[in-house]
């Protein structure tokens, strides 16, 4: 078996059980942890925040304008954004321009309002790794 450099080493995956398990089990460690807690504040409270000023009403825009906006699908190899600036495009180019289904206002098929504490009841039925 010949060894890889560093520079090959990062570029391989890795798919042994411990690595398995940091991924799809659980958390590193702490520090790892309150990391993940973080993002999911900057997530719950963007999103609300988002809510409390869009009840119901979406941004207007063209078709041609909105399609315009997902051209690009190219994937870098190298990660472009932080997390933390990932999330911020979501909630501020991305949830203008989607249907509010959680607004009052909304009427469609196999969907309605929910509570807003299902978000957090969604997020450890995520967690359980559960289809609901």
């Amino acid at each position: 078996m010949e060894k890889s450099t560093p520079s090959e080493k990062s570029t391989n995956l890795i798919a042994d059980w411990q690595t398995l398990q940091r991924i799809f089990i659980r958390p590193e460690n702490d520090a790892t942890q309150a990391t993940l807690l973080k993002y999911m504040d900057q997530i719950l409270f963007g999103l609300q925040d988002f809510l409390k000023k869009h009840v119901g009403i979406t941004e207007e825009i063209s078709l041609k304008e909105l399609s315009d906006n997902y051209k690009e699908t190219r994937i870098s190899k190298n990660p472009e954004k932080k997390l933390a600036d990932v999330i911020t495009d979501l909630i501020k180019n991305i949830a203008p321009n989607a249907v509010n289904v959680a607004s009052p206002y909304f009427i469609g098929h196999m969907t309605s309002a929910i509570p807003f504490f299902m978000v957090h009841l969604k997020t450890i039925v995520a967690a359980l790794n559960q289809n609901v």
